[in-house]
């Protein structure tokens, strides 16, 4: 698929697309092609893709599973207004708390309760499990070299996280496993890499003019839901969440 577009514009406009075009157009159809399993197993547990990120961000981050609203903004790509909707929906459900910051009467802080705890952790390992479904064909050799391609050109374009900002390893799960997958479902970090030309999160529209998106289903409906700023969109049919 990415072949055929770098092929098309290469014959049309010789010199003009090039290394940018096939390296944004790959690392969307990868992650694509790992974000559609995870989803398909988030829609089993009532959780929305943007529900999911807050919840794992705060797993990742370690006891005691808490951070400020700004934070989570600012690692999600996220409006303000985006993660105050996404958290009212966590805190009903009984999976987030908030705390007073006694530094600041004007902030707090944003925890998983106990049962978003337990939550976020099936999650995790349901959306783990799922892409290494995804991934089973793909040798492990290959993998690495093209985290390590990955994570070289991310850093060659100023996306390298400073040392001081690094969150420490967070407490390994019951059994001694560790809470951060193999294959990161909330983007390695628990902050999102950027994108490779660093204007947006999202990927930028492709060059051929045709959409991002999966192609529509063969009756004319779109094969997945619009998601708002704040990832309110659930998959139709779904009910009342698992975790309600």
């Amino acid at each position: 698929m990415v072949d055929e577009i770098a092929d098309a514009w290469r014959a049309e406009l010789p010199g003009v697309t090039g290394v940018g075009l096939e390296l944004s157009k790959r690392a969307a159809r990868l992650s694509a092609l790992l974000t559609v399993p995870v989803e398909a197993e988030l829609s089993r547990l009532g959780l929305t893709k943007a529900e999911y990120d807050v919840l794992a961000v705060l797993r990742s981050s370690g006891e005691p599973y808490r951070l400020r609203p700004s934070v989570l903004a600012q690692r999600l790509v996220l409006t303000s207004g985006g993660v105050s909707n996404v958290l009212r929906r966590l805190e009903s459900a009984d999976l987030i708390e908030r705390d007073p910051d006694p530094a600041d009467a004007r902030s707090s802080w944003v925890r998983l309760s106990e049962r978003g705890v337990r939550i976020a952790e099936t999650a995790v390992r349901a959306a783990s499990a799922a892409q290494a479904a995804r991934l089973r064909d793909l040798p492990p050799e290959t993998a690495q070299r093209a985290i390590d391609a990955l994570r070289a050109a991310l850093i060659a374009l100023g996306d390298a996280v400073p040392d001081g900002e690094r969150s420490s390893r967070p407490a390994p799960l019951a059994g001694g496993r560790s809470s951060r997958p193999a294959a990161p479902v909330d983007g390695g970090s628990t902050r999102p890499a950027a994108p490779v030309d660093g204007t947006s999160s999202r990927p930028a529209a492709p060059v051929d003019g045709t959409s991002s998106r999966p192609a529509a289903a063969a009756d004319g409906r779109s094969s997945r839901p619009a998601a708002a700023d704040d990832g309110s969109s659930r998959p139709a049919g779904l009910g009342r969440p698992d975790w309600a």
